[in-house]
């Protein structure tokens, strides 16, 4: 990679060796600090933070990637958690995707049809992450659903 210093800052040798410093780094590994300092900086002020009210009840939901049950809780976090799972819709006409990324950044993304796809994600989920077990595989089938009904078309009534 040809490395593209702007003429201004040839004049300053040392702004050039921060700016090429900046350019190579991967700013996305520079935060190293624990996942509850995380939540704590990011649970009341968020850009995915959505915040409802329904009668006298304040709820606060969330819209970020990898968060399950899109609740503004630590347990379901994709932000604050370094294992998380995130499933959405993708492929086929009628077929899942679900990311599992663990702990040191691998992804694994699982394709295919509801019951292979539950199949794998159990398998997957086993010693990982028990406690999101059942939320996930209750949000898979709610998008799995979400499919077949997009797939069959909206039903006109005749009057």
């Amino acid at each position: 990679l040809s490395l593209q210093i702007p003429e201004y800052l040839k004049l300053f040798p040392t702004a050039a060796k921060l700016f090429a410093s900046h350019l190579y780094t991967d700013h996305s590994k520079m935060a190293n600090f624990s996942a509850d300092v995380a939540w704590l900086a990011t649970r009341n002020n968020s850009a995915f933070l959505v915040k409802r009210k329904q009668g006298s009840n304040k709820i606060q939901l969330s819209k970020e990637s990898g968060n399950l049950a899109n609740v503004n809780s630590f347990k379901y976090s994709g932000i604050c958690n370094d294992k998380k799972i995130d499933i959405c819709a993708g492929g086929a006409a009628d077929e899942l995707l679900i990311a599992v990324t663990k702990g040191s950044g691998e992804k694994k993304v699982l394709k295919g049809g509801f019951v292979n796809v539950a199949a794998k994600l159990v398998k997957e989920l086993d010693g990982f992450r028990p406690d999101l077990k059942k939320t996930a595989l209750s949000k898979a089938a709610y998008v799995h659903k979400s499919l077949r009904a997009a797939k069959a078309g909206v039903k006109k009534s005749k009057k």
